[in-house]
C-alpha cells in the first residue's frame, strides 16, 4: 500500500470512532415497526423491537389495487446485496403489482448503523483496477491477498463485526418486524440466498406467511451445487443449444463452448494488449486493464445471469486472436469494472459464507472440476485460494456440514433458469423434488429468473400469488425469452 493510501486508511479508521459513537443516535432515528407503519404517508423504513438498524424498507405503489392486496416481502440474495441499491426495480414491481413491497434489510446492511462492515473508497476490495493509459495498466494478479488486504484488515479490527449476521438472525429479525407490523399475512418473494431466509421465516412463523416464491434458490445441501466448473460448462452447453436455433447467433451452435474454451486456453496475458474499457453509451475510453485468464473465466459466470450478456458469449467464442478476445470481452467487462457503486457488502457476504458454508465440500468440488476441465483450472484455483484466504483472514472457521432446510408447509413456487451456473436448475430440482407444497417451473434461456424482468415471468409469479393452490400454465412462450445474440454492426 502506498503512503497516500496508508494515510487514507488511517483517516478512515479514525473517523469510525465518531461513527460508531453515533450509532445509537442513528438507530433512534429509525422508527419501530408498528400497526400504523403501513398507513399511507407512514415511514419509508422501520426496525423490529430490540433491533438497532433498519429491518424493512417500505415501497408503496403509485396506485394501490382495490381491494388492497397483501403486502409482499422481497428478500435479496448475495448474501450481502444492498437493498437500497435496487430501489428503482422494486418501485417498478410495486407499481406493476399494485401492492406494497416490504424489502428486507438483513443484519449488517444498514451501512449508517454498521460502519465497521463497510469497505469503501481506498479500502474497497477491487478485483479490477483500471489505468488511464495502456502502458500504465499492470498485469492483474491471481494472488487474492493484495486487493483485499485493506478491507480485511478493517473488518478484522472491528469488535463484534463477525457476529449476529447469520441466516437465522436475519430470519428472526424479519419475523419480529413482520409481527410488529400486525398486517396479517404476507407473501414472500426471495432470490438466491434469500430463499434460505424466506424458508426460515415461514418455518418460524407460518401464521405470518401466505405463500412463497423462490427465484433460483441457493441449495448448498445438494452435492451438485458445489461444482462451479461443471455447472459453468453445463450452462455454456445449454447456451450453445440455444445458439443453434438462431440464424443471427455468431457460432450458430457449432461447438460454441468448445471454441470458447480453446480460445481461453490459448490466451497469453503477457503478450496480449491491454483491454480498453469504454462507456457503452458514448463510446468514450474510460480506462485499461490487463486481466489474467482466471479473471476472464470468472466473468463468464456472471454473464450467464443476464440474457444480454449471455448473448455476447458466442461472439467472444468466435474470436481469432488474443487481441480479438480482449476487444470482445471488453464489452462484458466495462460496466462491471467502472461501476463505482458497490452492490454487495463484501463483509456481510463473506462472514455469512465462511460461517455457514461447509467450504471443504466446495474446495474438493473445485479440485475435481479442475481435473475434468483443465481450461478452467486458473479460475477454479483462484476461487479456492481467494475463499480460503478470506475465511482465514476473518478468523472464521467454516462448518463441516450444512443441514437441508425443512420442506415448506405453505404453497411455494420455485423458479429456476437453464443458464444459471450459480444456483443450477438440476440442484434446485433435486432440493425440492417430492415436496407436495412446491410448484417448480424451469425457464429456458434464463439465469436468475426475476432479474430478467420479462413480463411473462412476472405475470407467472403474480398469478401464483393470486391463486397459490392453483396450477396455472406459464404465460411465457418460446419467443418471450429469446436471447438477443450480439451482432457487430458492419459499415460498408
Amino acid at each position: 500500500m502506498n503512503f497516500i493510501k496508508a494515510l487514507s486508511v488511517l483517516a478512515f479508521t479514525a473517523a469510525l470512532t465518531g461513527a460508531v459513537a453515533a450509532q445509537n443516535a442513528v438507530a433512534d432515528d429509525i422508527p419501530l415497526c408498528g400497526p400504523d407503519t403501513l398507513d399511507t404517508g407512514g415511514p419509508a423504513r422501520c426496525r423490529a423491537p430490540n433491533s438497532d438498524a433498519t429491518d424493512i424498507l417500505i415501497i408503496r405503489p403509485g396506485t394501490p389495487a382495490t381491494p388492497a392486496r397483501l403486502p409482499l416481502v422481497y428478500i435479496f440474495g448475495g448474501p450481502g446485496l444492498y437493498p437500497d441499491r435496487q430501489f428503482p426495480r422494486m418501485q417498478a414491481l410495486a407499481n406493476r403489482w399494485q401492492r406494497t413491497l416490504l424489502v428486507a434489510v438483513p443484519p449488517g446492511l444498514d451501512s449508517r448503523v454498521n460502519p465497521a462492515l463497510v469497505c469503501a473508497g481506498e479500502i474497497a476490495p477491487r478485483l479490477w483496477e483500471a489505468a488511464n493509459t495502456p502502458e500504465a495498466a499492470e498485469p492483474m494478479t491471481s494472488d487474492p491477498a493484495t486487493p483485499l488486504a485493506a478491507c480485511l484488515g478493517h473488518i478484522g479490527r472491528q469488535s463484534n463485526s463477525t457476529t449476529a449476521l447469520s441466516t437465522a438472525t436475519a430470519a428472526a429479525r424479519l419475523a419480529a418486524a413482520l409481527a410488529a407490523l400486525d398486517a396479517g399475512k404476507v407473501d414472500i418473494l426471495a432470490e438466491s440466498y434469500g430463499a434460505r431466509i424466506a424458508l426460515d421465516v415461514a418455518a418460524r412463523r407460518p401464521d405470518l406467511v401466505h405463500s412463497l416464491a423462490l427465484d433460483s434458490p441457493e441449495t448448498p445441501w445438494v452435492p451438485a451445487f458445489w461444482h462451479s466448473g461443471q455447472n459453468l460448462m453445463a450452462a455454456l452447453d445449454r447456451l450453445e443449444d440455444a445458439c443453434g436455433y438462431r440464424r443471427k447467433c455468431p457460432t450458430r451452435g457449432r461447438r460454441m463452448a468448445e471454441k470458447l474454451m480453446t480460445r481461453l486456453a490459448a490466451f497469453n496475458q503477457a503478450s496480449a494488449p491491454a483491454m480498453r474499457l469504454r462507456d457503452q453509451t458514448s463510446g468514450e475510453v474510460l480506462g485499461y486493464v490487463r486481466p489474467a485468464r482466471a479473471h476472464l473465466e470468472l466473468r463468464l459466470i456472471s454473464a450467464l445471469a443476464s440474457p444480454v450478456e449471455a448473448g455476447h458469449l458466442p461472439y467472444i467464442a468466435a474470436s481469432r486472436s488474443d487481441a480479438d478476445l480482449q476487444r470482445r470481452f471488453a464489452r462484458l467487462v466495462s460496466g462491471y469494472v467502472l461501476d463505482d457503486t458497490p452492490a454487495l457488502s463484501f463483509a456481510v457476504h463473506h462472514i455469512v459464507r465462511c460461517s455457514e458454508w461447509p467450504m471443504t465440500r466446495w474446495y474438493k468440488a473445485l479440485d475435481a472440476d479442475a481435473a475434468t476441465y483443465p481450461t478452467l483450472r486458473p479460475m477454479l484455483a483462484y476461487l479456492k485460494a481467494r475463499q480460503q484466504h478470506i475465511c482465514t483472514a476473518l478468523g472464521v472457521t467454516p462448518p463441516d456440514s450444512i443441514d437441508r432446510l425443512s420442506a415448506p408447509l405453505i404453497p411455494t413456487f420455485v423458479l429456476s433458469g437453464t443458464l444459471d451456473p450459480v444456483t443450477p436448475a438440476n440442484s434446485v430440482e433435486n432440493a425440492f423434488s417430492g415436496d407436495p407444497m412446491v410448484q417448480r417451473r424451469l425457464y429456458e434461456n434464463a439465469g436468475h429468473v426475476v432479474q430478467l424482468a420479462a413480463d411473462c415471468v412476472l405475470d407467472d409469479i403474480d398469478a401464483f400469488f393470486q391463486n397459490p393452490k392453483g396450477q396455472a400454465p406459464s404465460s411465457c412462450k418460446r419467443d418471450n425469452l429469446q436471447i438477443p445474440f450480439f451482432q457487430p454492426i458492419s459499415v460498408r
